[in-house]
Formats: C-alpha cells, structure tokens, sequence
C-alpha cells in the first residue's frame, strides 16, 4: 500500500465512525497503490484527469460503487488536510455523477440484467430447490429489510397466483413459478453447497416453512428476536451468493435481479393489458402500481435503459 502510515491512520478512524464492509477501504487503497506507484504520489495529490482514468480501469458496473467509492477517497483527503499532512483542494469533490456515470463498463452492466427466458433457463442449472427459491423470490420482487420478506414467507400464504408476505404486502404472481418451487423448498430434507456435493445439511423447520434451517434448536418458528433476524438475512444472502456463483452470474446482484423481474412483470402486465411497454411506462397509475408491486427499486429513466438492454439480450438471443 503507497503510504500506508497514513492510510492505515485514516482506516483506524473511520473504522471507529462507521461500519463498512470488512476490509473495504484496504481493497480500495490496494486498487490505487499500482498507479501511485507509477506517478510517484499519492491518491490525494491526483487530478481529475487521473481519478476519472483510475475509475474506467476499475471497469465497475455500478455507478453506485464509483460514486461511493469517491466518496471514500474525497473523505481521506479531508482527513489528511484535518491533520496537517496536506494542504490543497479535495479534487474528489470536483468529480460529478455524470462524470461517474462515463466511466461505468456498459458491456458489465449489461449482463447485470435478464430476460424471463434466461432467467429460468439458467435456474435449472441449480439443483437445490431452497436456491431457486431464493433466486426466484427476488426475480418477483420479494425482498423486504434484509431479505425478511423471503425468509417469513410461509406456505399458507402462497398460492400460483398470489404471495401475501409477513407485512401484509400481496402481490400478483400471474404466471411465476414461485408457488412450485416453495413447495418443493418446503420439501427438501437435506441441502447440500455448491461445491460440497459430498457434504449435506439436516434441514428442520415449523409446518409452513419454506426456508428451513440446518439446526433444530433455532429457528423452527418465525419470531422477533433481531439475533434471529439478523442470521436469518445473512443465511438468505449467502444462498444468493452460493447461487449466482454455480450459474456463472459474475455481474448479477439482488437489486439487479430485482429490476430485471420489474421490467418483465411489466412487459408482462401490459401485454394483458394490451398495452405496448412505452405506453405502460408512461402511463402515471400504471407506473405507479409497478412501483408500488417491487417497492421503487429503479426510476422511470433507470427502467427505460435498462428494458433496452433486455431486448437487446432477447433479440440477440432469439
């Protein structure tokens, strides 16, 4: 790491602020230690030119990484000017959205999203019925705080049609395969990680439980009990992870899965309507209802470029 006194002071303080992800600002500082090292200086003397050509190197397809990411180094110069070791302009601070925006990898980003028809043709590539679930969940916009709307969902509450979750939401299913494979969740008896075929996990879980559990003494009814909670989202997140990486989705996260499912709901429910897409979109109660049914996860402009993108896979596709 270039000038690690400094930047291992700056880890200590934030570290003592906030809580991040473990080990981000190190990866972040490894990142840039190769151009520092080649221009002799640190990150916080860079000029926008060498930030914004450093952030397109990242090949990042996520504006909200680069713009978090840049908000993270801006903060480490206002550190070190806040004790002394410099005494200049925070450059960071000059680097605008739109500027984060160019240096997005569109070709990475693409790949973030998918089409029904990929969707379920790489779904049967898995062999756990929990991960498809899981997967599947998100796809018809079921997330909640923390993945709590997964996890509490129970068999009771699920028909082909229709998902009432925990909170009261109900959503419309039209022709998912949700309510199969929630059965076929709820079924399983043993579940094995991707990569540990020859390792199996005793699942337990209460009469409608769709998501089970590896041990008895936990986790047999749903309760409020935030240790629970808390173990129980990162248990749905680890599935997720475990899922994505067998099916080779190197650029596929939550949200994404989430706003893919969104557009074709939406292609979806105008069709039934006999609408086309742009007609729907513009359409102010039907956009609404489509917000309201995936809980605003992109904005009309989001959902646009990215509806692009799916036709494009589609039409490419066949």
């Amino acid at each position: 790491m270039y000038n690690a006194e400094d930047k291992y002071k700056y880890i200590k303080f934030k570290e003592s602020q906030a809580t991040l992800p473990a080990n981000y600002l190190e990866r972040l500082f490894t990142n840039t230690q190769e151009v520092e090292y080649s221009l002799s200086c640190d990150v916080s003397d860079w000029h926008e030119t060498e930030i914004i050509e450093h952030y397109k190197n990242e090949h990042s397809s996520s504006l909200h990484s680069l713009i978090v990411m840049n908000g993270r180094l801006a903060e480490y110069v206002d550190f070190l000017n806040r004790t002394g070791k410099i005494q200049h302009k925070n450059r960071f601070n000059n680097i605008t959205t739109d500027m984060l925006e160019s240096c997005v990898d569109e070709e990475k980003t693409k790949k973030k999203f998918l089409s029904r028809k990929e969707f379920y043709a790489a779904l049967n590539l898995l062999d756990n019925a929990v991960d498809k679930f899981v997967l599947t969940s998100l796809y018809e916009g079921i997330k909640g705080k923390g993945f709590d709307e997964i996890w509490r969902l129970e068999l009771k509450n699920i028909t082909p049609q229709t998902a009432i979750l925990h909170n009261d939401r109900q959503i419309d299913l039209m022709d998912s395969k949700l309510y199969h494979l929630a059965h076929e969740s709820a079924d399983t008896d043993f579940y094995y990680s991707y990569g540990k075929t020859d390792v199996t996990y005793r699942m337990y879980g209460a009469k409608d439980q769709i998501i089970k559990m590896t041990s008895i003494k936990q986790f047999l009814e749903i309760s409020d009990d935030p240790v629970m909670i808390e173990r129980q989202n990162k248990n749905i997140f680890r599935k997720f992870e475990r899922a994505v990486c067998e099916i080779g989705w190197d650029e596929v996260k939550p949200r994404s899965l989430l706003i893919s499912g969104q557009i074709e709901y939406a292609k979806r429910l105008a069709e039934k309507k006999g609408y086309d897409i742009s007609e729907l979109i513009n359409n102010k109660q039907e956009f609404n209802h489509l917000q309201k049914r995936f809980t605003k996860i992109a904005s009309k402009d989001e959902f646009i470029k990215i509806a692009k993108y799916i036709d494009e896979q589609t039409t490419s596709s066949g």
